[in-house]
């Protein structure tokens, strides 16, 4: 988690970095890019997990 932003509903939400979540996946659990990919946008990044859900952001190029 990089912080915390006030989505439209002016609730509080945690902001992720995707590139950091990749990374966890890699050295936590061994997987590679291409699975953490699909893992990540199948079940995260395109899961909707209610109005309050948290943002993920993918910072640089």
């Amino acid at each position: 988690m990089v912080g915390y932003t006030v989505n439209h509903h002016h609730a509080t939400v945690a902001v992720y970095d995707v590139d950091k979540c990749v990374q966890v996946l890699v050295d936590r659990d061994g997987m590679t890019h291409a699975e953490t990919d699909e893992l990540l946008e199948s079940n995260t990044l395109g899961a909707y997990v209610g109005e309050n859900g948290p943002l993920f952001v993918k910072f640089g190029p």
